[in-house]
Protein backbone atom coordinates (compact mmCIF):
# COMPACT_ATOMS: atom_id res chain seq x y z
CA UNK A 1 0.00 0.00 0.00
CA UNK A 2 2.80 2.44 0.91
CA UNK A 3 4.37 2.22 -2.55
CA UNK A 4 0.96 2.67 -4.17
CA UNK A 5 0.43 5.92 -2.27
CA UNK A 6 3.93 7.10 -3.17
CA UNK A 7 3.15 6.45 -6.84
CA UNK A 8 -0.18 8.29 -6.54
CA UNK A 9 -2.12 5.09 -7.28
CA UNK A 10 -5.33 3.86 -5.67
CA UNK A 11 -4.09 2.56 -2.30
CA UNK A 12 -6.79 -0.10 -1.98
CA UNK A 13 -5.46 -3.62 -2.13
CA UNK A 14 -7.39 -6.48 -3.75
CA UNK A 15 -8.85 -8.23 -0.69
CA UNK A 16 -9.28 -11.53 -2.61
CA UNK A 17 -5.55 -11.72 -3.31
CA UNK A 18 -4.62 -10.51 0.17
CA UNK A 19 -7.08 -12.99 1.68
CA UNK A 20 -5.56 -15.89 -0.24
CA UNK A 21 -2.08 -14.88 0.92
CA UNK A 22 -3.32 -14.57 4.50
CA UNK A 23 -4.80 -18.07 4.40
CA UNK A 24 -1.43 -19.54 3.43
CA UNK A 25 0.43 -17.56 6.07
CA UNK A 26 -2.15 -18.38 8.76
CA UNK A 27 -1.96 -22.07 7.89
CA UNK A 28 1.78 -22.02 8.61
CA UNK A 29 1.32 -19.77 11.62
CA UNK A 30 -1.23 -22.15 13.22
CA UNK A 31 1.37 -24.93 13.26
CA UNK A 32 4.13 -22.69 14.60
CA UNK A 33 1.83 -21.12 17.21
CA UNK A 34 0.89 -24.57 18.53
CA UNK A 35 4.51 -25.80 18.66
CA UNK A 36 5.60 -22.62 20.48
CA UNK A 37 2.69 -23.05 22.94
CA UNK A 38 1.66 -19.41 22.64
CA UNK A 39 -1.56 -18.05 24.18
CA UNK A 40 -4.63 -18.47 21.96
CA UNK A 41 -5.78 -15.46 19.97
CA UNK A 42 -8.81 -14.72 17.81
CA UNK A 43 -8.19 -12.69 14.66
CA UNK A 44 -11.09 -10.75 13.14
CA UNK A 45 -10.50 -9.44 9.62
CA UNK A 46 -12.65 -6.32 9.41
CA UNK A 47 -12.94 -5.88 5.64
CA UNK A 48 -13.80 -9.52 4.89
CA UNK A 49 -15.70 -10.41 8.11
CA UNK A 50 -13.49 -13.50 8.54
CA UNK A 51 -12.43 -14.95 11.87
CA UNK A 52 -9.43 -17.14 12.57
CA UNK A 53 -8.01 -18.56 15.75
CA UNK A 54 -4.41 -19.32 16.59
CA UNK A 55 -4.03 -21.75 19.45
CA UNK A 56 -6.46 -24.37 20.64
CA UNK A 57 -7.96 -23.03 23.81
CA UNK A 58 -10.24 -20.12 24.61
CA UNK A 59 -8.52 -16.99 23.23
CA UNK A 60 -6.92 -14.68 25.78
CA UNK A 61 -7.25 -11.80 23.31
CA UNK A 62 -9.04 -10.78 20.14
CA UNK A 63 -7.55 -8.46 17.54
CA UNK A 64 -9.51 -6.74 14.76
CA UNK A 65 -7.64 -5.49 11.71
CA UNK A 66 -7.86 -5.21 7.92
CA UNK A 67 -6.73 -7.98 5.59
CA UNK A 68 -3.84 -5.76 4.49
CA UNK A 69 -2.68 -5.13 8.07
CA UNK A 70 -2.95 -8.85 8.83
CA UNK A 71 -0.80 -9.66 5.80
CA UNK A 72 1.81 -7.09 6.77
CA UNK A 73 1.78 -8.33 10.38
CA UNK A 74 2.17 -12.00 9.45
CA UNK A 75 5.04 -11.10 7.14
CA UNK A 76 6.92 -9.32 9.91
CA UNK A 77 6.31 -5.82 8.54
CA UNK A 78 4.83 -4.35 11.72
CA UNK A 79 6.69 -3.34 14.87
CA UNK A 80 5.66 -4.50 18.33
CA UNK A 81 4.13 -1.06 18.96
CA UNK A 82 2.20 -1.20 15.68
CA UNK A 83 0.82 -4.60 16.69
CA UNK A 84 -0.20 -3.26 20.10
CA UNK A 85 -1.92 -0.29 18.41
CA UNK A 86 -4.45 -2.50 16.59
CA UNK A 87 -7.98 -2.84 17.99
CA UNK A 88 -7.57 -5.39 20.82
CA UNK A 89 -9.84 -6.87 23.46
CA UNK A 90 -8.17 -8.89 26.19
CA UNK A 91 -4.53 -9.51 26.99
CA UNK A 92 -2.84 -8.09 23.88
CA UNK A 93 0.44 -7.39 25.67
CA UNK A 94 0.78 -11.07 26.68
CA UNK A 95 0.12 -12.23 23.11
CA UNK A 96 2.44 -9.76 21.40
CA UNK A 97 5.28 -10.36 23.88
CA UNK A 98 4.86 -14.14 23.62
CA UNK A 99 4.80 -13.94 19.82
CA UNK A 100 8.22 -12.27 19.91
CA UNK A 101 9.58 -15.74 20.66
CA UNK A 102 8.23 -16.94 17.36
CA UNK A 103 10.31 -16.44 14.25
CA UNK A 104 7.98 -16.65 11.28
CA UNK A 105 9.65 -17.83 8.09
CA UNK A 106 7.88 -16.63 4.98
CA UNK A 107 7.45 -20.17 3.67
CA UNK A 108 7.14 -22.22 6.85
CA UNK A 109 6.67 -25.93 6.41
CA UNK A 110 5.40 -28.47 8.90
CA UNK A 111 8.03 -31.00 10.03
CA UNK A 112 8.69 -33.67 7.45
CA UNK A 113 7.28 -31.73 4.50
CA UNK A 114 10.67 -30.80 3.10
CA UNK A 115 13.59 -33.12 2.46
CA UNK A 116 16.97 -31.79 3.62
CA UNK A 117 19.27 -30.60 0.86
CA UNK A 118 22.16 -32.91 0.04
CA UNK A 119 23.99 -30.59 -2.25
Amino acid sequence: MDIRIALDLDPRIDTDVTGACNQGLLSSMKHLWKVAELPSIEIRVTDTNERQQLGGETPVATVSLSAHDLFRSLGGRRSRQQLLDFDWVGEQQAVVVAADRLVVPFFAMAPGEVEPSTG
